[in-house]
């Protein structure tokens, strides 16, 4: 790999489905960061061909944010999609990450999407 490819962003394109058309439950599957692979940003999309979604991160466990004062906020999808850039991953504490998608469109009250209950966003 030459310079100028270890600094190409990883994409992860995390896709939010239904079990089948007459089910409410929706599935992820979880997202796997190797530090020592990529380069220092990642994109990650979650995408929904039919709901829309919020994500939660549990107080103090957001990957997706460097800032303190953030780490409370949700993610709120824009056309059954959000795109978040991690940026110094190499900081980033390697662990996991649990948080939940609340998928808008599932039923009267929306519904939780099962990941490994819940999805889980892995940095090595």
């Amino acid at each position: 790999m030459n310079r100028q490819e270890e600094n190409i962003p990883l994409t992860n394109h995390i896709k939010i489905v239904k079990k089948d058309a007459a089910d409410t439950t929706y599935k992820v599957d979880n997202i796997y960061i190797d530090r020592s692979i990529h380069g220092n940003t990642v994109d990650i999309t979650w995408h929904s061909d039919d709901t829309e979604f919020e994500i939660w991160f549990p107080v103090g466990q957001n990957p997706v944010t460097n800032l303190i004062f953030l780490r409370r906020f949700t993610l709120r999808s824009k056309g059954k999609s959000i795109t978040k850039k991690l940026n110094n991953i190499k900081n980033l504490k390697a662990g996991t990450y649990y948080y939940s998608i609340h998928c808008k469109q599932a039923g009267p009250t929306g519904s939780m999407a099962e990941g490994n209950s819940p999805p889980r966003m892995i940095i090595k």
